[in-house]
């Protein structure tokens, strides 16, 4: 057990920002650290830009494949606004999840098109082939996650200790 007064702490003081001062948002706390949030998300992106690069061999496929994220948030965006749902933490992790299965997807069809390239094919019978080979894969990986997702989505709880199912948890 750590003894704080044996490390030469006196005492420990706990502080929430935002507590007892939330402006009713999901964001209470979150204004003043904008840009630093701004920094951190351009810096991720960079840096899987660059595994990416790194893992491809190339600049151009990376690119391709982070062109299709702000696509997939497009969609976000409409579904939010079709559905009159307010931006929240929870909207902001399903915005991460997708873009991450996006980016899967993506990786996904690119080796298997550099797979067929590499056996001499054409680029127009490579994109095809890939097309035709790697769409199930990628159709089962949205569908499964999605599914999985659901109960989350719909706010569905079940419980197993005490055996009962809440709705809209």
């Amino acid at each position: 057990i750590f003894n704080p007064q044996a490390h030469g702490f006196s005492e420990v003081l706990y502080a929430f920002s935002s507590a007892g001062n939330n402006n009713g948002s999901a964001f209470g706390g979150l204004g003043a650290n904008t840009p630093f949030y701004n920094i951190a998300l351009g810096l991720a992106m960079f840096l899987v830009y660059v595994v990416m690069a790194c893992q491809f061999e190339s600049l151009w496929q990376p690119f391709l494949i982070m062109c299709t994220v702000p696509l997939a948030l497009i969609g976000v965006v409409y579904t939010l606004a079709l559905t009159d749902i307010n931006v929240s933490v929870v909207v902001f992790i399903g915005g991460i999840v997708l873009a991450g299965i996006v980016v899967n997807n993506n990786i996904v069809l690119i080796d298997a098109y550099n797979d067929f390239r590499a056996q001499g094919m054409d680029p127009l019978e490579a994109a095809l082939r890939t097309g035709a080979q790697r769409l199930r894969p990628v159709f089962l990986t949205s569908i499964t996650t999605a599914l999985g997702l659901l109960p989350m989505v719909i706010g569905l709880n079940i419980d197993f200790v005490d055996r009962e199912i809440v709705y809209g948890a």
